[in-house]
């Protein structure tokens, strides 16, 4: 099966899939069922980079996703070493549920992810690594997915 590669797109392009990965109802995004095949550590301060596997509309998407509304120690800062390396070991090669909240500016899908219906990062909490932080706003760069595009513009996405 071929699989759609949005794990280094742009905003614009995520923007052009996200309606069509996931189903708007009721005010807000559906679940889906995902896979984590990896997380891998950016030059960001602000994130590392979860890659998922979804299955949806007949075709797999491969997509950059970032835990929504925590921070973890990243970058030169203490533990982020341990921080990383715990929340890899937690999520790789797990199935998990994956709740949609917007997107940012870097082309990444921003949301929560559920294993066996927990947050995956109850164990970072657990350790002290954790910390919630209140909702990014708009004018630090996130956008909400829906009405990013038209839909002329999605009928031909992935194929």
């Amino acid at each position: 099966m071929e699989i759609i590669d949005l794990s280094n797109a742009t905003w614009e392009e995520v923007g052009k899939a996200c309606d069509i990965i996931f189903l708007w109802a009721f005010d807000e995004y559906e679940k889906v069922e995902g896979f984590v095949e990896s997380v891998i550590p950016t030059n960001s301060d602000t994130m590392d980079k979860i890659i998922l596997l979804i299955q949806s509309n007949k075709k797999t998407w491969k997509i950059a996703f970032s835990l929504y509304g925590v921070a973890w120690p990243r970058g030169e800062e203490p533990y982020a070493d341990e921080a990383f390396e715990l929340l890899r070991q937690t999520l790789v090669h797990k199935r998990v549920e994956v709740l949609l909240e917007t997107i940012d500016s870097d082309g990444y899908f921003m949301g929560t992810l559920l294993e066996s219906n927990t947050h995956v990062a109850i164990p970072l909490f657990k350790a002290g690594l954790l910390k919630v932080e209140p909702g990014p706003s708009l004018a630090r760069g996130y956008f909400s997915c829906s009405g990013l595009c038209n839909k002329k513009e999605t009928e031909n996405l992935g194929e």
